[in-house]
């Protein structure tokens, strides 16, 4: 029998450096001369500056001699490490390192020789939370500078505000201005935000200058070290500058490279214009075809070289590259004409992917990858994932995970409290510490935090449990109530004697520990140490880590998360040993901006996911490019709208927007970004978009399409769900699960059948997950078969209510979820209770029922509810206004028509057999000729059909209580006029609101309601919960909710 499996690819060896002529040119440039080489992605510029490293180090210059840089730390670690690869010998100091690196070392040297206090550079984080509470104290105070319109306080509370306040301070710096001078430009051009932003300055500083060390930001940084330059005693042993990646160097930089040509230092810089990715950061992509110019070198003491030959990838990769170049030339573009001069590694090295969703999208990126490792033999961490914003990374990166493609993320590119393992340690803390307000959805975030690690059922069982506990003593708190107070008094817990209460009253203790460290005064250190410690999270994550899978995945992230957390707590502790622990809490609640970090990540094999400014000095041998869609990629909203600091070089006056201009400045940005994206790549590009109705695929896409030479790339519009199987062991089950199914139903021959059946049991033998039969689903005994309630006893009876008689009759498996389980709170049903009490109190004798005053009443209670972002909360206030105008006119009617209210929020109770009917009735209301009516407020979107309503459940609950006598404040005797939902979000013939009016019901349809009762009740107390596969899709409708169906996956399922 022939062997069978995958072979892997034979990859071929690292190709020897051999430079061609210019590469020559270069490495025997003469010492004395500065030079820029300009060359396309791929063309080995860092190749020949490592190896112009190496000769001058071979003709005696001494490595310590050589100023190395590359633009971020990233790429500066690749750069160091090989270089030290490469020429093998020890050094005193960093091989390659950051300009903001080399300033900082240059200012501490140069305070150190002059007896001044050594420099402490503020983290981006540190300046915003300043920013924040300086701003946040003028407009709570009134005070501060006049800012002109737009700048309303609304707006300067964004962090898009403080991000372009950041970014005016620090242009102003690298250009050498102070507040004197920016406020000068600013009126002397007419920027008055410049002048209120130049008065603000002023205060920034101040605060700064008030820290016990001398403190300073990056961009001050690198204008005390170009200043410090000028001694010729600092850094005097210098004798060569090479600069890596220089399209990304900013004015502070080349200011720094200007004070080493001034000394008569050589300077030579390598880079591309065309892939320049932090433009938005204040890189100059300019500065490459102005080289000499910038840095006031002499012309005959310079030379220019432009690199022609592309080695990283073949030349599919290379016109798709071209393609997206042709843009301004940024006073360089003779690199364009570069040529690849190796062939294709692969048969089709651009794949272009369109699906019809952001699912789809992601499972296909999850398969191309797999089939790259599984098929090629390429190690995860040769590919990239690559999205245009930071946003969108733990998204993507969490979605590849899931699909079992391993991934990482740089932990700068989110905030620290962005990391949900780093804030729940940060939430502990902070409730001990009282800083954060111990609220029902806090303390449920705890409890099922990996901290703690109950499951929703767990908590809804401990909760019952507290409920119990406190009905036996004569108590009337609720469960969640309880359980709050819990987390003062573990005893409450310690008395359930189950495993939920046990782990739940550990983590109390661990608060109460907390407590009494915060008051002895521990370091944040200490605290942090504490709760990890007592969570046992380490033994849990690091023996997930060493699994495989998304468990590993999701362990690693966590583990970073930890480390970045540590570390950023001990760099707080070490600059400011006297401040309290609670000030780092603050400060790191308060943060929005990322913070870079020496924190170290876990070192196994993973795809990285990142944004474009990552990836500078990087390749990989796969790179996909992901949401490549329009409005998303290009991004052409103009930036610094609010400030204006891109005038800042320039001369204009006034704000005087060339709206074409800007956006092609934007758009060349873009370009760029998207080149760098693509040029990393040495085999395969994957550029993948979301196609629908709704959403478009980037004009970049069709771009590149239209690049490929003789559709050498590939492109899939299309997938089939059953054709399309994730190359995982799940996958492979899946597939043979269902070619086996299939194959039964039609009676196939029984060869095939023992071929899939005999390929599912060595899988099952191997402990595949899903491929034992007695795993599958309805194969599995039911673990129990106890009904929910023992009606043979006497005294036990079903308590049913009118909501949940409707949610039984529609779906069992519903009613059975949101009973046992539980239904998650949402915004939706926040504001539903508030507009109920609105209306309950405004129901009151002489209230008043004006719009306005129905809406103070609701504003006064907007805090209570929780929104996921500010826009939700402003679109969700102008849909309940209306609402609340519904209310207003519908009470207002009510009184014109002389009608009695006789209740609001009455209860009732109703024994039916077994059945014990309980609900709570919004209004019961009286006409003039005494009819008496049942009213249910409804705020919610979902409306029955008018056919629905005769036999409208809820109604014809509140109907039978109602004859049945069991409202007390319904006179003896009153007439039946029937019940009616009002819905005020949506209005009819002329109104605000909507009435659906059941009739009165007579005997027989008081029989048949009963009967439904009595019906469903015995049913709720079974042990069978029916749920229908298909079900009617109804807009709103709870009860068409996913998690209330059964369904089959089309990858597994013959059905």
């Amino acid at each position: 029998m022939a062997r069978t499996g995958f072979i892997a690819r034979e990859r071929t060896a690292a190709r020897p450096f051999v430079p061609d002529a210019i590469q020559q040119q270069i490495l025997a440039l003469d010492p004395r001369f500065s030079a820029a080489v300009l060359g396309a992605p791929g063309t080995g510029k860092s190749t020949v500056l490592i190896e112009l490293v190496a000769a001058r180090v071979k003709a005696g210059t001494l490595p310590d001699n050589i100023a190395v840089l590359s633009p971020n730390r990233v790429s500066a670690g690749h750069l160091r490490n090989a270089l030290g690869l490469r020429l093998g010998v020890a050094t005193n100091g960093a091989l390659a390192r950051t300009p903001g690196s080399l300033a900082f070392a240059i200012a501490q040297e140069h305070a150190l020789a002059t007896g001044q206090l050594p420099p402490r550079m503020l983290t981006g984080s540190e300046q915003d939370s300043i920013i924040t509470e300086l701003l946040r104290g003028h407009i709570e105070d009134g005070t501060g500078p006049v800012w002109p319109d737009p700048l309303v306080p609304e707006v300067r509370t964004r962090r898009a505000f403080r991000s372009e306040l950041r970014d005016l301070f620090a242009r102003s710096t690298e250009m050498g201005w102070g507040p004197a001078e920016l406020r000068a430009q600013g009126e002397r051009r007419e920027h008055p935000e410049w002048v209120a932003a130049a008065d603000f300055w002023n205060e920034y500083r101040e605060v700064i200058a008030g820290f016990r060390t001398e403190s300073f930001d990056a961009s001050e940084i690198l204008a005390i070290g170009a200043n410090a330059l000028a001694d010729p005693n600092v850094l005097p042993d210098i004798q060569l500058v090479l600069v890596d990646d220089a399209q990304e160097l900013t004015q502070g930089a080349v200011r720094m490279l200007n004070a080493f040509a001034t000394r008569g230092v050589p300077v030579i810089v390598f880079g591309d214009p065309d892939i320049t990715s932090t433009s938005f950061r204040g890189a100059l992509p300019q500065f490459l075809g102005r080289f000499a110019a910038e840095l006031g070198i002499p012309s005959d003491l310079t030379q220019n070289f432009v690199l022609e030959s592309v080695h990283r990838h073949g030349p599919t990769i290379r016109t798709a590259v071209q393609k997206m170049t042709e843009m301004g030339s940024a006073q360089a573009g003779s690199q364009r004409k570069a040529v690849s001069v190796v062939p294709d590694d692969v048969t089709s090295p651009v794949v272009l992917l369109e699906r019809s969703s952001i699912i789809a999208e992601t499972t296909a990126i999850a398969r191309q990858l797999r089939e790259k490792h599984i098929l090629g033999s390429t190690s995860w961490s040769r590919m990239a994932v690559v999205v245009r914003t930071s946003s969108l990374v733990p998204q993507v990166a969490r979605a590849l995970a899931v699909a079992e493609v391993p991934t990482k993320t740089l932990l700068s590119e989110r905030s620290l409290k962005e990391h949900p393992a780093a804030l729940d340690l940060i939430a502990a803390i902070a409730v001990a510490m009282g800083r954060m307000e111990l609220t029902p959805n806090v303390v449920n975030d705890l409890l099922t935090s990996p901290m703690v690690g109950l499951t929703v059922l767990e908590l809804r069982r401990l909760r019952l449990a507290l409920r119990h506990e406190e009905l036996a003593h004569g108590g009337v708190r609720t469960g969640e109530e309880l359980l709050a107070a819990a987390f003062d008094q573990p005893a409450d817990l310690l008395t359930l004697d189950f495993a939920p209460a046990r782990r739940a009253a550990r983590f109390v203790e661990t608060l109460q520990k907390l407590r009494a460290e915060i008051a002895a005064g521990n370091s944040i250190e200490e605290l942090l140490w504490t709760t990890w410690e007592r969570s046992g999270l380490a033994k849990t994550w690091g023996e997930e880590a060493l699994s495989a899978g998304l468990v590993a995945d999701d362990a690693n992230r966590n583990l970073d998360g930890v480390m970045a957390l540590f570390t950023s707590a001990k760099r707080y502790v070490e600059r400011y040993p006297d401040r309290p622990a609670a000030d780092f809490i603050a400060e790191l609640l308060d943060a929005d901006v990322p913070e870079d970090t020496l924190a170290p990540q876990a070192l196994a094999e993973a795809v990285l996911v990142c944004t474009p400014s990552a990836l500078i000095g990087t390749e990989f041998d796969v790179v996909a490019i992901a949401s490549v869609q329009e409005n998303l990629w290009p991004n052409l909203r103009p930036r610094g709208s609010l400030l204006h600091a891109q005038e800042l070089s320039g001369d204009s006056v006034g704000v005087e927007i060339d709206f074409v201009a800007a956006r092609k400045e934007v758009l060349d940005d873009e370009l760029r970004m998207f080149a760098l994206a693509l040029s990393r790549a040495t085999q395969s590009v994957i550029l993948n978009a979301t196609a629908n109705d709704d959403t478009l695929p980037s004009p970049f896409l069709r771009r590149v399409e239209s690049a490929i030479p003789g559709h050498a790339g590939v492109t899939e519009n299309s997938s089939s769900a059953l054709t399309e199987y994730p190359l995982t062991l799940r996958g492979l089950v899946g597939s043979l699960r269902r070619s086996l199914t299939l194959t039964l139903r039609r009676g196939e021959d029984s060869q095939r059948v023992s071929q899939l059946a005999s390929a599912v049991a060595k899988l099952s033998a191997a402990d595949i997950p899903g491929a034992a039969p007695a795993t599958w689903y309805g194969m599995r005994e039911p673990s129990t078969a106890e009904p929910l309630v023992d009606l043979s006893v006497p005294e036990n009876s079903v308590s049913v209510s009118p909501s949940k008689l409707d949610t039984w009759e529609k779906n069992q498996l519903a009613w059975f979820i949101e009973s046992v389980v539980g239904r998650s709170t949402s915004s939706s049903q926040g504001i539903g209770t508030i507009v109920h009490k609105v209306m309950e109190d405004a129901s009151a004798e002489n209230a008043a029922i004006d719009a306005d005053s129905l809406w103070n009443a609701v504003d006064s209670r907007w805090h209570e509810l929780s929104f996921d972002a500010e826009w939700l909360s402003t679109g969700e206030r102008r849909r309940v206004r209306k609402m609340i105008s519904a209310v207003s006119e519908y009470l207002q009617n009510f009184r014109s028509d002389n009608k009695t209210l006789l209740a609001t929020e009455g209860g009732f109770t109703l024994e039916l057999g077994k059945a014990t009917l309980r609900g709570y009735i919004d209004r019961i209301e009286q006409d003039v000729v005494g009819h008496v009516v049942i009213v249910d407020l409804k705020t919610g979107k979902y409306e029955p059909r008018v056919k629905d309503l005769p036999e409208h459940a809820q109604l014809a609950c509140y109907q039978l209580a109602l004859t049945e006598g069991v409202l007390e404040d319904v006179p003896v005797g009153s007439r039946n006029g029937g019940a009616k939902l009002i819905y005020v979000t949506n209005g009819t013939k002329g109104k605000l609101y909507k009435s659906m009016e059941q009739k009165p019901y007579d005997e027989n349809e008081l029989l048949a309601i009963r009967e439904r009762i009595e019906t469903a009740a015995q049913g709720m107390a079974g042990n069978e919960f029916v749920a229908p596969i298909v079900i009617e899709e109804e807009k709103g409708n709870p009860h068409t909710r996913y998690e209330f169906r059964i369904h089959t996956a089309s990858a597994v399922s013959s059905a």
